[in-house]
């Protein structure tokens, strides 16, 4: 009997630990996307004091687009660094980036967007 509990116990934590992990990366996923969102109907003031200045700005006419990106890094697939010699190092390396673009009209932001392999 004590082995049949043990068993039970052991496979009811593994369950809810790979349930709770499946969930947690679904929400944060989720959360990051609202967060971005959430600046929107801000003014271009707001939106640089939440973030900084952006790495680039494009304007075409009354239309304005602030563009983030995070640190381009080299990493191989195992999770170790990558280190180039003038090229990516090998095929066993990624390139993981973030860019985010927010698109201002009238000195209010009224859409965001995301794009790249490491946006969370």
């Amino acid at each position: 009997m004590k082995h049949q509990t043990r068993l039970i116990t052991a496979s009811l934590s593994a369950l809810f630990l790979l349930v709770g992990c499946q969930s947690d990366d679904e929400v944060s996923k989720e959360e990051y996307f609202a967060k971005l969102d959430s600046v929107k109907g801000l003014t271009v003031s707001d939106l640089i004091d939440k973030r900084g200045v952006p790495d680039q700005i494009f304007q075409a006419g009354n239309t304005k687009y602030f563009i983030y990106g995070s640190s381009w890094v080299n990493r191989r697939k195992n999770g170790s660094h990558c280190y180039r010699n003038g090229s990516m190092a090998s095929a066993t390396c990624e390139q993981l980036y973030c860019k985010e673009t927010f698109k201002i009209v009238s000195n209010k932001i009224t859409e965001t967007k995301a794009e790249g392999n490491d946006c969370l």
